[in-house]
């Protein structure tokens, strides 16, 4: 949604995807029309994509990066990783971005490192 957000108020938006897609482009419910996520239709509107491979395109996100003045990423710390695009190493190619790295339990932490829904964070904040 972030990016999403972003995208409407113009900025210029690219969404890195893996070689497969995203698997939020699957995921319910899907427009029985198109095969595409309702969900996927909404968050990516507006965005310009790439699919990239980890060993094959390095050198292609890094340079996107270093022209970025943002860069948001919902990817787990092991993709982070395979990409070499930790907050930390992401700041050593673009000192000029603002880096938003998105995760379940925040990046460091006793829980850093496990996957959650929404609904599985919102459980563990307690009754409303």
């Amino acid at each position: 949604l972030c990016g999403r957000l972003l995208a409407d108020l113009g900025a210029d938006v690219v969404q890195v995807e893996p070689l497969s897609g995203s698997p939020a482009r699957t995921a319910d419910p899907v427009d029985p029309s198109t095969g595409i996520s309702f969900t996927w239709q909404t968050f990516a509107a507006g965005k310009r994509g790439i699919a990239l491979d980890p060993e094959r395109d390095r050198e292609l996100l890094q340079d996107l990066v270093r022209r970025a003045d943002a860069v948001v990423t919902s990817w787990d710390h092991a993709e982070l990783e395979r990409w070499g695009m930790t907050p930390d190493e992401v700041l050593s190619l673009a000192p000029q971005a603002v880096v938003a790295a998105i995760t379940a339990y925040g990046w460091d932490g006793p829980r850093s490192r496990l996957a959650a829904s929404d609904l599985t964070v919102w459980a563990a904040g307690g009754p409303l």
